[in-house]
């Protein structure tokens, strides 16, 4: 996987290798681990150097990812089906698909699954379980926004009534923007008295 990661980023490593002398690139080869550890230590601290300047420069972090991104798109090509355009289709080269592959892994290694993320994911999990507790509890609807029980109060007479009033439950947190649904949160929830007379 390293492998694949430095072969996918050859430019950003072709920028350090720059900083190598022709002596150190030769000592790369050199069966003592010594004389290796010299030019590995001048690259590491090249390619950390590049990492500063791309995370803090944003002109450079865009240039960087519009070149990883426009690499991607130039690479794909299109076999036109004169007789059925529909069934016209997209062609990659199987390299530049692994290196897509790897790009994806990378995403989700270092910041799908990443705590920060998986925090904020088990909170958002958190609330909305609470919000539809809330409403849950409220039979009547008495929490739901008039047009939303309105709609409740329409299918009270029908059998299935139960099951449809945790669907719409579901389906009005659903609407909800983040920001809504963690405004309406605190006011359910909070013990700021000040939450609850917020203007809507």
């Amino acid at each position: 996987m390293l492998l694949s990661v430095f072969s996918l980023l050859k430019d950003y490593l072709t920028e350090a290798n720059k900083s190598l002398t022709d002596d150190e690139r030769k000592a790369f080869l050199d069966p003592d681990p010594e004389n290796r550890a010299i030019p590995i230590s001048v690259l590491a601290v090249s390619l950390q150097k590049l990492s500063e300047q791309i995370a803090q420069n944003g002109y450079v972090r865009a240039q960087f990812t519009s070149d990883l991104v426009g690499k991607r798109i130039r690479a794909i090509g299109i076999k036109v089906n004169e007789e059925v355009p529909a069934l016209s289709e997209l062609t990659i080269s199987s390299e530049v698909r692994f290196e897509i592959d790897v790009l994806k892994h990378l995403t989700y290694e270092l910041h799908i699954k990443s705590p920060r993320l998986k925090l904020i994911e088990y909170r958002g999990k958190q609330i909305v379980h609470d919000l539809f507790d809330c409403f849950d509890a409220a039979k009547d609807g008495d929490l739901l926004p008039n047009d939303w029980r309105g709609r409740l109060h329409a299918f009270q007479s029908f059998p299935d009534r139960e099951e449809l009033r945790k669907r719409l439950i579901c389906d009005y947190i659903a609407g909800m923007t983040d920001a809504y649904a963690l405004d309406v949160y605190s006011r359910l929830k909070t013990t700021n008295p000040a939450a609850l007379f917020r203007p809507t």
